[in-house]
């Protein structure tokens, strides 16, 4: 018995209609109810429907709808993110928000103060043992000492409990520089 054809994804959306066919890879038309329209539309609703509390779920929406939002690594709004884990980590403090907070300085070009925060800012004997803490802080040394950062890649690579993470890792330790 075949199956009927699932319904519409956005019925709500009078104007939607679904495509004859998919559309090529490569067009960027709009489409009335897009993934990112809904997320920034998702995005919106949350916010105005929240009253003048922000929480930590406002903090982990708006990153990750700035993720969303951004078509690619280059467009994704890094100030936005910072001012965000700035806020998150006011709201609901832990080693985890701090070390994300660093990944989007080093992201967004502030590797220097990803840097002290993670040598400074953060619990770092809860998070010795996470291999995702030594990953953060060979992204932020990466550019600026490749020493420092093939050492921390090495203790993330023997960290890592997933073969796929420590075949990126990999990757990221040989896209270093030779050291004399």
């Amino acid at each position: 018995m075949a199956r009927p054809p699932p319904p519409p994804r956005w019925p709500h959306c009078s104007v939607f209609t679904p495509p004859a066919s998919p559309p090529a890879p490569t067009s960027t038309a709009p489409r009335c109810c897009s993934p990112i329209r809904t997320v920034a539309y998702g995005t919106r609703h949350s916010f105005t429907k929240a009253g003048d509390t922000l929480t930590r779920y406002h903090c982990e929406a708006g990153i990750a709808a700035c993720h969303c939002l951004a078509l690619t690594f280059a467009q994704t709004d890094w100030p936005q993110i910072i001012r965000l884990y700035r806020q998150f980590a006011t709201i609901a403090p832990s080693p985890l928000v701090t070390l994300n907070h660093a990944v989007a300085l080093t992201a967004g070009g502030q590797a220097a103060t990803a840097r002290q925060l993670l040598d400074e800012g953060i619990d770092r004997q809860a998070l010795a043992a996470h291999h995702r803490y030594h990953a953060a802080r060979a992204y932020a040394w990466h550019d600026h000492d490749p020493a420092i950062a093939r050492a921390a890649y090495q203790r993330a690579v023997a960290l890592a409990p997933l073969p796929a993470e420590r075949e990126a890792l990999l990757r990221r330790l040989d896209s270093l520089p030779q050291t004399p």
